[in-house]
């Protein structure tokens, strides 16, 4: 044995750092009065957020946002629902980390879809918190219903419905549908032990692929892999597939969404399955990094195209 930690080691020195950060962050909210922020508390969330511990914010210094009960008149039109992929290990909790975040409207006279992707590191103004964080990391301080508030505030729009699957959930989906397809770069290939170029990858490899960091942005490939999933399960055989997984799935989602809700969308899409029916695009940051009147301009103008 050399001088030095081993990788093994290192990770473990890391994570038992993690979890006295979080010791002592729960001690102090226990002595905080109304659990207000000091640069102390501030310093050890924020350490905690960048960590491996599942709930990075104590209770104390959690929001609370209420369900939004406002008549929703573009119903008319479009059903809008925040889509989330959660590092959460329960979602009956869900104050995880979101690796990806997507804004999917379905038209529901035309069974158009319409999918936005947001940059799940975009900073983010969050009124009550003494610093702007990032849009992953919004729903570790209130849940969904905060990140919704939030993507509302800041596109300005009324969305309502949310649907937050943990990892697990999107392997047990992919290796339903046999496969999810993908264009691999060459080192992506390199490291998942394949040929570059498309690939249908497994739950099991799918989920390597997202938490790959070796090669650029590990939240690009969850959007790449999110879109991927969506156009496959929009055909009816992947989606009657996935809905014939419901009670096994069902431990994996976190979703305000009624059966209602979910019927009429899925009769939408069904209804309408030419091509042109999907199609996607990203929204920008501001030059320092938020979202701002760029990305809402670009949604709204995205979402108002005439229908074919």
């Amino acid at each position: 044995m050399g001088g030095g930690y081993s990788v093994k080691t290192e990770k473990a020195v890391k994570k038992w750092w993690a979890w006295m950060c979080l010791l002592c962050l729960l001690t102090t909210a226990c002595r905080a009065e109304g659990g207000e922020w000091t640069p102390e508390t501030w310093a050890q969330v924020r350490e905690a957020l960048f960590s491996e511990v599942a709930e990075p914010v104590p209770e104390t210094y959690r929001i609370h946002p209420s369900a939004d009960k406002s008549e929703d008149t573009s119903e008319e039109t479009w059903m809008h629902v925040l889509v989330m992929g959660s590092d959460a290990p329960d979602m009956q909790r869900n104050l995880g980390r979101t690796d990806a975040l997507l804004l999917i409207s379905v038209h529901i006279r035309t069974g158009n879809v319409r999918v936005i992707s947001l940059p799940e590191y975009a900073m983010m103004p969050v009124e009550g918190l003494p610093e702007r964080v990032m849009l992953r990391h919004v729903n570790c301080f209130g849940g969904p219903l905060l990140t919704v508030q939030e993507v509302n505030r800041t596109l300005d729009m009324n969305i309502r419905r949310y649907c937050a699957m943990n990892l697990d959930t999107f392997a047990r989906m992919i290796d339903a549908m046999e496969g999810v397809t993908l264009n691999l770069t060459e080192r992506e290939a390199q490291i998942l032990g394949t040929e570059p170029g498309e690939n249908t990858l497994s739950g099991e490899q799918a989920l390597r692929y997202i938490k790959i960091r070796r090669v650029g942005d590990g939240g690009q490939r969850m959007r790449q892999l999110l879109r991927a999933m969506l156009i496959q399960t929009l055909k009816k055989g992947s989606l009657m597939t996935v809905f014939g997984l419901a009670d096994q799935l069902i431990a994996g989602l976190d979703t305000n969404m009624s059966m209602a809700d979910i019927v009429n969308v899925v009769l939408a899409v069904l209804d309408r399955q030419e091509a042109g029916s999907f199609a996607s695009r990203d929204v920008p940051t501001e030059a320092d990094g938020s979202l701002g009147a760029e990305a809402a301009r670009i949604a709204r103008e995205f979402l108002e195209q005439e229908d074919e």
